[in-house]
């Protein structure tokens, strides 16, 4: 099996698709024994006092779970249907999914027909996570739709859409997982365009799959977890760089005593030592500068336009104010009187969902006649009061 190209060639071939050459793996862990007589003079020069040889091991995909493989199949097949349709495109997709919507970036949808269209042929490792990501996020659309027909009808969801949440919400954790070491290890390596790339999509993914999390009860959200462990497959390709090691040499210098050589080791100065202490300040500062501006930059999603059409799904929805990062939102009186609390609970939901993919970090729900009846924050999660109680 052979190891996944670099981000860089991954985007040369989405734009040069009738190029057929393969591009050699760069930062991989697979590596290429050097000729013998090579070998040898690289031993005699670097290695000749350590005596120490190195084992080479080439880095396999890690299996996947055919559960897994089975859930996502048929949604990969008619994505590829689909994003075929919308490949002359310029802006990015929007698939209908039941009253859902799915939002594909112009990216996505070119590296994920780039899998589909080639059967993952020559591509591995995070390539094809996105191809997952984008399936799962449609699997869990379904799922919800079927599971708001049976609330609509007054009905307890069956047993048999309960274990397909279940299946679905830990498939998207193991997928979210495996994109986030990616993200990570791209971040470490300084390959900052795809991290920011992936790490909206694996935020996108998250988002739906909480809708799926809210539905389940603590005995099936522990099975949802543990079936997580079970499907995860963390690409190769996501393996943190390793520093080399590099043995210290200390300079000598020669004098000359008569016919004698007198060989004396060269001191560490004091300009040396603060050469190493103003760098180790210098890397200590950037390092601190990456963990508190840099990666809550890339993690912070960006506001998007949201205007009422975006909550066609939600009937009860009849104003919305904005007021980035917060939105407020009016539902009509007469319909959320007329809503159970199973009803209302879904409602919220899926309003509280459109809100959080466009980057909204609170959401404050209020009827038509004035009453404060639920919100929803991005730390907390949804909350909706009992009647005559506000979070006042």
């Amino acid at each position: 099996m052979s190891v996944l190209a670099p981000p860089e060639a991954v985007e040369a071939a989405l734009e040069e698709r009738e190029t057929t050459a393969e591009t050699p793996a760069q930062g991989s862990a697979a590596v290429v024994d050097p000729p013998a007589d090579q070998a040898e003079a690289a031993d005699d020069a670097g290695d000749e006092a350590t005596g120490v040889e190195e084992e080479v091991t080439e880095a396999a995909e890690p299996p996947v779970d055919p559960r897994r493989v089975a859930a996502l199949e048929p949604f990969l097949g008619k994505l590829q249907q689909l994003l075929a349709e919308h490949r002359d495109l310029e802006n990015p997709s929007q698939l209908r999914i039941g009253d859902n919507s799915l939002h594909i970036t112009r990216w996505e949808r070119e590296t994920c027909l780039l899998v589909l269209e080639e059967g993952g042929a020559g591509q591995q490792g995070w390539v094809l996570r996105v191809a997952d990501a984008i399936a799962v996020q449609a699997r869990c659309l379904v799922v919800l739709d079927r599971l708001r027909l049976t609330s609509d009808a007054g009905v307890t969801a069956p047993t048999e859409i309960r274990q397909e949440i279940v299946l679905t919400e830990a498939i998207g954790k193991a997928v979210g997982r495996e994109l986030q070491k990616v993200v990570d290890r791209m971040v470490v390596s300084g390959e900052m365009a795809p991290a920011k790339r992936l790490s909206g999509l694996r935020n996108r993914l998250k988002s739906v799959t909480d809708s799926l999390r809210d539905v389940l009860d603590p005995e099936e959200k522990a099975l949802a977890e543990e079936m997580a462990e079970a499907f995860l497959a963390v690409p190769s390709d996501a393996i943190l760089p390793e520093p080399k090691k590099r043995r210290r040499r200390r300079r000598a210098r020669t004098e000359e005593f008569g016919s004698q050589a007198v060989i004396h080791s060269a001191p560490i100065g004091r300009e040396r030592t603060k050469v190493r202490l103003y760098t180790a300040i210098l890397l200590s500062l950037a390092a601190a500068w990456s963990v508190l501006v840099l990666w809550p930059m890339l993690q912070k999603p960006q506001i998007e336009h949201l205007d009422l059409g975006d909550f066609r799904s939600v009937s009860e929805v009849s104003e919305i104010l904005v007021r980035p990062p917060s939105l407020f939102v009016t539902l009509d009186a007469g319909q959320w009187d007329r809503l159970g609390p199973a009803q209302r609970s879904f409602a919220i939901t899926a309003a509280s969902r459109v809100a959080e993919s466009k980057g909204y970090t609170g959401v404050v729900f209020t009827t038509s006649d004035g009453r404060r009846v639920a919100q929803w924050l991005a730390r907390t999660g949804v909350t909706i009061f009992p009647p005559g109680q506000t979070d006042s």
